[in-house]
């Protein structure tokens, strides 16, 4: 594999059945990189040894766009909400927990306290500050 200005990247390889998962030997992709992956006609072979039909290239770039808050219920300046309203926050694409802090507190500043968050999809856990 190479990044767009030619340079080869370090890479692992694992096959089961038949899957070939590629993963940087180190670190990470550099946002806004693009990656060609180039899998020559006999770097893969079947169990009963032909190689690929032919060399397969491939490219991708990494993504640079930031996610940003589409909807949020209960609505900015909502009033008469139920006291167990939940909070759903929807945003411009899939997201995980990153490292910062997420604050909830009254509109006086009160409440304050810091409470584990958890995304049940994925058990990725993070903080919340409210």
């Amino acid at each position: 594999m190479t990044n767009s200005a030619g340079i080869k990247v370090a890479i692992l390889s694992n096959i089961k059945g038949n899957t070939l998962t590629l993963t940087r030997s180190s670190g990470t992709y550099y946002n806004g990189t693009t990656y060609i992956i180039t899998i020559p006609s006999n770097a893969i072979t079947d169990p009963a040894g032909n190689n690929l039909a032919a060399t397969y290239t491939s490219k991708f770039t990494v993504d640079t766009t930031p996610p940003t808050v589409k909807i949020i219920n209960p609505t900015n300046n909502a009033v008469n909400i139920p006291i167990n309203q939940l909070i759903d926050v929807y945003f411009s694409e899939p997201i995980k927990i990153g490292n910062g802090y997420i604050e909830l507190k009254t509109s006086n500043g009160t409440g304050k306290g810091r409470k584990k968050i958890q995304d049940h999809a994925t058990r990725n856990h993070g903080k919340i500050k409210g």
